[in-house]
């Protein structure tokens, strides 16, 4: 096999015999884990055409077997793809066939038997029989996960020859896979992006939420890290991933995030009448992550003026800390202004905020 895949040796062994074999082939696993690019190199390494699928819920039987069409008054006959392979003894994959339309699945029937042929209804009834080369193999994703996916029909998984379920890979096989695609990012950078998608991958487990952190998305990943220099992980983790998610199941990936990982951060503008989040002033004055874990503000809500002046003096290097009072547990009159003190010892700002 191919030394362009990195791990998935099981894999790699049962899908080579298949193919001798002239096995049907189910591949079931999360996206991202390399389940038609497993297919792709073995047709390369033996220079065979593959053809691939990818089903929406769009595509057709004229996709799939053919098609009348008319051109300058003639009336053709076009084959679809499934029908092209099957002639040309090509090899072809249908991606996530659990999102495939009924009728689609159902002529399927026929050709994983053993006969391996296909009759054309609307080409008055033409059998069309596999060529000796012809391969036929299939993806899909956990049925539960994806939105427009449903359980495979029992009566066609019955007929593949192979069911292999792809895991999660190994943390080193996964390191190697991510430098193999972006060699220039820091070992240990990606290490924590495995760290942080493990973790998400076991709430994805848990049905604590729906996203898949895939090897793919921490390729992407580093990727980001490399085209942008001085970049946190947790804005990576942002960009890349959480902010595809719903808020509700964002705010369950950040706080698992927080807990297990070095990552912090920023929370969603918290808005209620002249209080804004302490946050959103620190990202707009560009304060870098390592001056933002200095600060010990209060996240709960400062003033943003108050924030403000704070912010201006850490960066021009004038105090080291930040010291916040919580507002809610600090009762002052509401008409008490908000103080800044320095202290020359200790070079501190102690901001008094009332409610």
């Amino acid at each position: 096999m191919s030394n362009n895949i990195v791990g998935l040796n099981k894999e790699k062994k049962l899908i080579k015999n298949a193919i001798n074999a002239k096995h049907h082939v189910l591949l079931i696993g999360e996206t991202g884990l390399g389940k038609t690019m497993l297919v792709k190199e073995f047709s390369i390494e033996q220079k065979i055409n593959l053809h691939r699928v990818s089903l929406n819920g769009e595509i057709g039987l004229n996709e799939i077997l053919g098609r009348w069409l008319v051109k300058d008054g003639t009336t053709f006959w076009q084959d679809g793809i499934l029908v092209t392979a099957m002639k040309n003894g090509d090899w072809i994959v249908f991606d996530e066939i659990n999102a495939a339309l009924p009728e689609v699945l159902f002529c399927l029937n026929a050709l994983l038997d053993d006969e391996a042929a296909i009759m054309l209804a609307e080409k008055d009834n033409e059998v069309v029989r596999a060529h000796n080369n012809f391969r036929f193999f299939a993806t899909m994703n956990p049925s539960d996960s994806y939105v427009g996916t449903k359980d495979m029909n029992q009566a066609l998984m019955s007929r593949f020859h192979l069911v292999i379920c792809f895991k999660d890979y190994a943390t080193n096989v996964e390191l190697e896979i991510v430098k193999k695609h972006v060699t220039e990012v820091d070992e240990a950078i990606i290490e924590t992006m495995i760290m942080g998608a493990k973790e998400l991958r076991l709430l994805k487990n848990s049905g604590d939420i729906m996203a898949y952190c895939s090897t793919r998305d921490l390729i992407n990943m580093s990727k980001v890290v490399l085209s942008n220099n001085n970049i946190r992980i947790d804005e990576v983790f942002e960009l890349c991933f959480l902010n595809k998610m719903s808020r509700e199941e964002r705010d369950i990936a950040v706080r698992k995030l927080e807990k297990n990982t070095s990552m912090r951060f920023f929370k969603e503008p918290v808005t209620n009448g002249r209080f804004v989040a302490v946050e959103k002033v620190m990202r707009k004055l560009n304060i870098v992550q390592e001056e933002v874990a200095r600060l010990e503000v209060l996240r709960d809500g400062l003033k943003t003026e108050t924030v403000a002046k704070i912010s201006q003096c850490v960066l021009s290097g004038q105090f080291d800390h930040v010291i916040g009072v919580d507002n809610k547990k600090m009762l002052k009159k509401k008409s008490e202004m908000t103080r800044i003190a320095s202290d020359k010892d200790y070079r501190t700002v102690e901001v008094e905020e009332s409610i």
